[in-house]
C-alpha cells in the first residue's frame, strides 16, 4: 500500500463452485477476513443483518450476473414475519446486478431473510432485530495539542452477531481534527475494537466532534 493511502484495490476471480476465506496481514496491523462464494447465477445477500426495533436500515441483494432484460423479479421472504418486514419483491434493472432495499424492525428477536428467483440460486441472511448503542472509550470529549494522536475505541452495549458491525468514523472538521480510519468492523462476539486514533492538525482553539455509526442507525 501507498505511503499516504488508506486502501488498495485489487481482484478476486472465481473459478470452480465454493467457497474459500481471504485473509490480509500486515505486521502491526489487525488482520481482515472475508469469505468468498464462487456461485452459479446465484443471489448474494450480506452475511448479516442488523435493524433496531421499530427502525429500519437498507439492505443490497446482489446477482452474481447482470439482470436479464426485462429485469430479475427477485422474491424476498422473513422467516417470522412479526420479528422484521421486508418488501414481497424487489426489481434488479436490465444490465444491472444489485437492488437496495429497506427492512423494517418490528419486535426484538432473531431471523432470517431469503431471497429467490427463478434459474438462480437464492440466497440467505440472518436478521437480527436487536437494539445495539454505540460508545467510544475514552467516553469523555477529547483535549489535544498539535500533532498528538490519541487511540480510540468503539463499544457495542452488547457483542456483536453474525458478520460483525461495520462503524463509520466521521470527523466534523478534518482540517482541525483527522481520523486514521474511516470504517472498522466489529468481529461477531466482540464488544470492543480499536478504530485508530484521532490526530490533531490545526493550532486554533476550536470544538471538533467525531461520530461513530453504522448505516441507517
Amino acid at each position: 500500500m501507498p505511503a499516504g493511502q488508506q486502501s488498495v484495490n485489487f481482484e478476486v476471480t472465481g473459478l470452480v463452485d465454493g467457497t474459500s476465506r481471504l485473509t490480509a496481514q500486515a505486521d502491526g496491523y489487525a488482520s481482515a477476513l472475508a469469505t468468498v462464494a464462487v456461485r452459479g447465477k446465484a443471489l448474494v445477500l450480506p452475511s448479516s443483518v442488523v435493524v433496531a426495533p421499530t427502525g429500519s436500515t437498507t439492505v443490497t441483494l446482489e446477482a452474481t450476473e447482470p439482470a436479464p432484460a426485462g429485469g430479475l423479479t427477485v422474491n424476498l421472504a422473513v422467516a417470522q414475519s412479526s420479528l422484521a418486514q421486508a418488501p414481497a419483491t424487489v426489481l434488479i434493472p436490465a444490465g444491472q446486478s444489485r437492488v437496495s432495499f429497506s427492512i423494517n424492525g418490528k419486535a426484538l428477536g432473531a431471523t432470517t431473510l431469503t431471497a429467490t428467483a427463478a434459474g438462480y440460486q437464492s440466497g440467505q441472511t440472518s436478521v437480527n432485530v436487536d437494539a445495539i448503542s454505540l460508545n467510544t472509550d475514552p467516553a469523555a470529549d477529547l483535549v489535544m495539542n498539535e500533532e498528538l494522536s490519541r487511540t480510540v475505541r468503539v463499544q457495542l452495549s452488547k457483542a456483536a452477531p453474525l458478520g460483525g458491525i461495520t462503524v463509520s468514523v466521521v470527523s466534523q472538521n478534518p482540517a482541525i481534527a483527522a481520523v486514521s480510519l474511516l470504517r472498522c468492523l466489529c468481529l461477531r462476539g466482540r464488544f470492543m475494537r480499536r478504530c485508530g486514533h484521532c490526530e490533531g492538525a490545526d493550532r486554533r482553539e476550536n470544538l471538533h466532534r467525531y461520530y461513530f455509526a453504522w448505516p441507517d442507525w
